[in-house]
C-alpha cells in the first residue's frame, strides 16, 4: 500500500479449533462408551456360558461321591448342551451298569472262595480236636489240597477273564 504501509487479511480460527476440540472430545467419550459397554456384555456373555456348565459339574461331582443314578436334564431345545448331556447321561449309565457288573462278580467270587477255604478250616479244626491219626490227617491232607487246587483254579480263571477283557 501507498506509504509503506501493509494489508493484512487474517480469518480467527477460533470456530475451528472448537470444532476440532468438539470431534476430538466425542471420540475419546465414545471409545470410552464402547469400552465400557463391551466389558460389560463380555462378562455378561461370558457368565451366561457358564451358567450352562455348572449343572453338568455338579452332576458329575455328585456321581464322583457314589450318587450313580445322577443323570443331567436334556430339555426340548437340543442345542450342543443337551448333545453333551446326552453323552454324559450314556457315560453314566455305562459306569452305573459296569460298577454293577462289579459288584455282582466280586460277591460272586467272595462266596465261591469262602466255601472251599471254610470247608479245609473245618477240616483241619476237627483233625486237631480228634487228634487224628496219621491215615486221618494223610485224607484231611488231600481233601484239603483238593480245595486249594480249586480255589486256585478259581483265581486262575478270574486272571484269564481280566486279560481277555483287557485287550
Amino acid at each position: 500500500l501507498p506509504d509503506g504501509y501493509r494489508l493484512l487479511v487474517g480469518n480467527l480460527s477460533d470456530e475451528r479449533m472448537v470444532l476440532r476440540d468438539r470431534y476430538l472430545s466425542a471420540l475419546v467419550w465414545s471409545l470410552l462408551a464402547t469400552g465400557i459397554l463391551g466389558l460389560a456384555l463380555g462378562f455378561w456373555y461370558s457368565r451366561r456360558g457358564l451358567f450352562f456348565v455348572q449343572p453338568p459339574s455338579d452332576a458329575g461331582n455328585r456321581f464322583l461321591r457314589g450318587k450313580l443314578d445322577e443323570r443331567l436334564p436334556v430339555s426340548a431345545r437340543r442345542d450342543e448342551y443337551d448333545r453333551l448331556a446326552c453323552t454324559l447321561n450314556t457315560t453314566f449309565e455305562e459306569i452305573e451298569r459296569l460298577i454293577g457288573s462289579l459288584r455282582a462278580a466280586t460277591e460272586g467270587l467272595a462266596h465261591d472262595l469262602r466255601t472251599p477255604i471254610t470247608r479245609i478250616r473245618a477240616r483241619l479244626e476237627l483233625a486237631e480236636m480228634q487228634q487224628a491219626d496219621a491215615e486221618q490227617l494223610h485224607a484231611v491232607m488231600a481233601e484239603s489240597r483238593e480245595d486249594l487246587d480249586a480255589i486256585l483254579r478259581l483265581i486262575e480263571d478270574i486272571l484269564e477273564l481280566a486279560r481277555a477283557e483287557a485287550i
